[in-house]
């Protein structure tokens, strides 16, 4: 059996309308552009016997895709408060914030959606005692300055002197 150039042509035309319309048919991704966070879990690192650092990990969404910054840029991105129990009650202890890196860059505009793990290093904390709790509250700020939702930790239990 020969296959005529027709033929070729109708099956080339046919298969370039299919792929079209099976790539026309995905969801296209939207989400607002304000920036969207979600707290996923936290991991304590122990270094000489001791909690060193909290990990962080949280995902994210923005309709723009405009987060993080340019190596030049002194702006911050993520804004975490650090919280330590004291006689009961929680009080504000420091600040950890951090400028993450572009993900995008300027000009170009598209959804985009990421997880992120974010390390605070608690080693030098003195004030810490043998079993504290803590917890941390943070936001992620895009480069047109929307701040996402402010989520929270639970609370950590962190091992400090031996």
């Amino acid at each position: 059996m020969q296959i005529s150039i027709k033929q070729i042509i109708y099956i080339s035309i046919t298969t370039g309308i299919i792929s079209l319309l099976s790539f026309s048919c995905q969801k296209k991704e939207v989400y607002p552009l304000t920036p969207i966070i979600e707290f996923k879990d936290y991991s304590i690192i122990r270094r000489n016997g001791i909690d060193s650092n909290i990990v962080i990990s949280f995902s994210f969404k923005d309709g723009d895709g405009d987060i993080g910054y340019s190596d030049d840029d002194k702006n911050m991105s993520v804004f975490v408060y650090y919280y330590k129990k004291k006689d009961g009650a929680f009080c504000f202890s420091n600040n950890f914030n951090v400028k993450l890196p572009m993900i995008l860059p300027d000009g170009v505009k598209r959804p985009i959606k990421g997880d992120i793990d974010y390390l605070i290093n608690i080693y030098y904390d003195l004030s810490l005692s043998k079993n504290d709790t803590v917890y941390v509250e943070f936001y992620l700020q895009d480069r047109a300055l929307n701040k996402s939702n402010l989520i929270a930790s639970p609370e950590i239990v962190l091992k400090k002197r031996l």
